[in-house]
């Protein structure tokens, strides 16, 4: 990551079992946060950034990285909401509602029965709200999704999803839900995890597919609601999925090692901006895309 170029990364690793043997346990997310929160305090030339005041100095061609700690899921929590303020005082920024299967808060995407926000998920949300989390759906239900994004007095993201209607996987979001994350005030990033972002005109699965998502979801809803969550680390992304998915819905008729052209976070970012260039995209609208729209719903969600 040192080697990447990047000004800014959201880095959500942590899932892991280490002692529970199972995902979100509470212990090992907060073991691990910990260890990650040490590591990068010794580790020259990375800031974890926690305020909205801290957000000016993040510049292209600076020599630190500025790394916003995030959670895929909020399974940890449990039931007591409490955690929450744990976490944030730790230096979560961004957390997803569920990953996948349902939790205390709400249904996930893989849930045979979507039954959206529990009460107790709609009192979480708001305490995101409040301590300064944003709210990640990359990985809820449908119903989840409009839930979160009716009772969320602040902006709501997909920090790495794709569109349905382009590859109509579970893991995509269906065009109402995009205008609904965009009627927040929030971004729909595009995922390039394999499998995920493919479709109909490139089906083998490339940077190409991910930008015909990308088009698809900036004609639905503008500019200034899009951006890009690769969803993808340095190494080899589809080895470490397949070994901790347990169940996996998404087709492989063009088996590939990874995803030509976004193989990983720095690659991604580079080739996607190289990308809108070839297409015509101006300065502007390509610094709307790859920075101005998760810096907007960062300064207003995250305290100043």
């Amino acid at each position: 990551m040192g080697e990447s170029c990047l000004a800014l990364v959201f880095d959500g690793g942590l899932a892991s079992p280490v002692r529970a043997r199972q995902l979100w346990d509470w212990n090992d997310v907060v073991d691990e946060l910990g260890f990650r929160v040490t590591g990068m305090s010794h580790q020259p030339g990375f800031v974890v950034i926690r305020a909205g005041r801290e957000l000016a100095a993040i510049k292209a061609g600076t020599e630190d990285i500025s790394v916003v700690l995030t959670l895929e899921s909020a399974s940890c929590v449990g039931t007591d909401i409490d955690r929450l303020d744990v976490l944030f005082g730790i230096g979560i920024r961004s957390m997803g509602i569920t990953y996948s299967e349902g939790n205390a808060l709400a249904s996930g995407l893989s849930d045979p029965r979507d039954g959206g926000l529990t009460n107790f998920g709609r009192a979480a949300v708001h305490r995101m709200n409040k301590l300064g989390i944003i709210v990640d759906i990359s990985h809820a239900s449908e119903q989840t999704t409009f839930d979160v994004c009716e009772v969320s007095r602040k902006p709501v993201i997909a920090s790495h999803s794709g569109a349905k209607s382009v590859h109509p996987i579970a893991r995509n979001r269906s065009d109402d839900a995009i205008k609904a994350i965009a009627a927040t005030g929030g971004v729909i990033a595009m995922s390039a995890s394999p499998y995920s972002t493919v479709s109909v005109a490139h089906p083998v699965h490339t940077l190409e597919s991910v930008m015909d998502h990308f088009e698809h979801c900036a004609d639905l809803v503008g500019l200034e609601h899009v951006g890009f969550g690769f969803d993808t680390h340095f190494g080899d992304h589809l080895a470490w999925h397949q070994h901790w998915a347990v169940a996996d819905d998404r087709p492989r008729q063009h088996p590939i090692d990874f995803v030509d052209g976004a193989e990983n976070p720095a690659e991604g970012t580079a080739n996607a901006v190289r990308w809108m260039i070839a297409h015509g995209y101006s300065d502007e609208e390509i610094r709307t895309v790859c920075s101005a729209n998760v810096f907007r719903v960062m300064k207003e969600c995250w305290p100043w």
